[in-house]
């Protein structure tokens, strides 16, 4: 997993999109380096900030026995003493081990504003630490980072100006009283490595080595204090290889885009055929009340049928359809295959021969004049043309 380690020294602050980082991107046994502005720095899954130690109070207190569920809140006061500035406008950051809480404190606009600006280009941190962090806290390992040595004992961190690495501080030295050993450990630097070891050793009665490899890339120590806690906290972040997931969410997409078609093709489908209906329902309503506007069908049908059926006219065709069926009625032996009105003209067919359909049709003469035709040979019709 490749992570982006930020180097913020006190040159750089307040920070700006243009300042010019010091990074490491550790990627297993790898690391790359370099020095960037914000908006060229490489990429990786996971970004780590370091601040300079010389920003930060670095501590411990205990806390009244049972108090570590309202750590966060009784911490302020417990500082109160040790602290430069105001609580209020402090960052505290924590871990508790029991009543035992050791603390890293720093301005919480500095660190806010920080991160802002990381913001701006789109760098999200996954952790923010005091750059000691990378040596061990025995207290026998100093760290050169921008403008002096940091150095960690136990639950306490040190900081000591110095105008360059060859320089040991004068408050360094009379510390250094009960060491054996000490170990410098420097980011790359143009000073010659023998100088730099006769001035440290003329000046402290330690012997002084020089840490092999770079600081910078070394691991985060196990007691490291992640600064982004409380209202500054990452965050759930999820570590995705956007890479890996292109195939996937083609083939999503393009579900996603075949099942579009389908929806809008069958919805298409579907208000085609409301349209066919609704003309259908518009034509048959048209068919079945001739004259009458067509507004909307279904409610003026549903009108019709709730004022019941209308009385039917006395020259309605069924009406007179119905009153001269009766004398259509044929005799036994002979069939009455249908009967239609149009035009005043009735016209019956008969499952006989002409000659059978004598009688009906003399029956029919003071109706109006009757015609007899053949159909087929079993079949003929009698056509009735009615009186005006």
């Amino acid at each position: 997993m490749s992570t982006l380690r930020l180097f913020l020294t006190d040159a750089f602050l307040p920070l700006s999109p243009k300042a010019e980082l010091e990074w490491r991107l550790v990627d297993g046994a790898t690391v790359g380096r370099g020095r960037d502005v914000l908006t060229h720095l490489p990429k990786a899954r996971k970004v780590e900030l370091f601040l300079p130690p010389s920003l930060l109070l670095q501590c411990a207190v205990t806390l009244p026995p049972g108090a570590k569920r309202q750590a966060r809140k009784l911490l302020p006061h417990a500082l109160d003493p040790v602290l430069l500035g105001e609580p209020s406008v402090q960052h505290l950051a924590y871990v508790a081990d029991g009543d035992r809480c050791r603390v890293v404190a720093v301005d919480r606009a500095l660190l806010a504003g920080v991160l802002a600006v990381l913001s701006q280009v789109r760098i999200r941190p996954t952790a923010v630490y005091s750059a000691d962090v990378l040596v061990p806290a025995d207290g026998k390992t100093l760290l050169w980072y921008g403008s002096g040595w940091a150095q960690r004992k136990g639950e306490a961190a040190y900081w000591f100006d110095a105008l360059s690495p060859k320089h040991c501080p004068s408050l360094l030295a009379a510390t250094l009283n009960d060491a054996d050993t000490l170990a410098l450990a420097m980011p790359s630097t143009d000073i010659d490595e023998a100088d730099l070891l006769t001035a440290w050793q003329d000046a402290t009665p330690c012997t002084i080595s020089i840490a092999r490899g770079d600081p910078l890339a070394y691991p985060i120590q196990a007691d490291a204090i992640n600064l982004l806690q409380g209202e500054l906290a990452a965050g759930p972040q999820l570590d995705i290889d956007t890479t890996r997931l292109k195939p996937a969410a083609w083939l999503a997409g393009a579900a996603l885009a075949l099942w579009a078609m389908g929806w809008v093709a069958q919805w298409a489908s579907w208000h085609a055929e409301e349209k066919r209906l609704r003309t259908g329902i518009n034509t048959a309503f048209a068919t079945a009340f001739p004259g009458t506007p067509v507004i909307d069908p279904q409610q003026q049908l549903q009108a019709k049928l709730n004022a019941g059926p209308a009385a039917p006219q006395a020259n309605d065709p069924t009406v007179r359809l119905i009153d001269l069926a009766g004398h259509f009625q044929a005799p036994e032996g002979i069939k009455l295959l249908g009967l239609s009105y149009a035009n005043n003209q009735i016209k019956a067919e008969y499952q006989a021969k002409p000659e059978q359909l004598g009688n009906i049709a003399q029956g029919l003469s003071s109706l109006g004049h009757p015609e007899i035709a053949p159909l087929d040979a079993n079949r003929s019709s009698l056509t009735l043309t009615l009186n005006p």
